[in-house]
């Protein structure tokens, strides 16, 4: 930014002479010009972006116009088109992953990991533990069927027998 002492326009105390048109005059000048200058920088660079897309598609049209020409079979153009689709899913499925691995490592990663592992196994535990459970009250409840069924279907402790003479 310019400033008066500078120009030796210095005014009395040592402070700027905004009061002076001259000063004002270049200190206005001098903040239109550098919002000028951003203006056209952010045009540039719009410029340069729009240049870039129109050279992606003159080298997407070269290269079909190229395809067009060599008169390849219409199955080798499908077998392009299936393999170029292959490829986008591929891209997105290696975008997806590394978005993921990002996120892991962001979020603790193998800190996080180990813990989702242990909670995993603790969870493995358990329903190992309730398997063996349950199968120990079916082989239970099968025992009692076999007894019920060479017995007779009734239950001993609960059922009297009378005897009349």
């Amino acid at each position: 930014m310019l400033h008066a002492a500078s120009l030796g326009l210095a005014a009395k105390g040592g402070t700027h002479d905004v009061e002076n048109p001259i000063m004002r005059f270049l200190l206005f000048s001098h903040d239109v010009i550098f919002e000028t200058a951003n203006v056209l920088h952010l045009q540039m660079l719009n410029v340069f972006q729009e240049r870039n897309s129109y050279r992606v598609q003159l080298d997407l049209y070269e290269k079909d116009l190229t395809v067009s020409q060599s008169q390849q079979s219409q199955q080798a153009q499908n077998r392009i088109s299936e393999l170029e689709q292959f490829l986008q899913g591929y891209r997105e499925l290696v975008d997806r992953l590394e978005a993921d691995l990002s996120a892991m490592s962001g979020a603790g990663g193998q800190g996080a990991l180990a813990e989702q592992l242990q909670a995993a196994r603790k969870r493995q535990l358990e329903l190992e533990s309730e398997r063996d459970e349950l199968i120990a009250r079916c082989d239970n409840l099968e025992l009692q069927m076999e007894h019920r069924a060479l017995k007779g279907d009734f239950n001993p402790g609960a059922t009297r027998i009378l005897h009349y003479k």
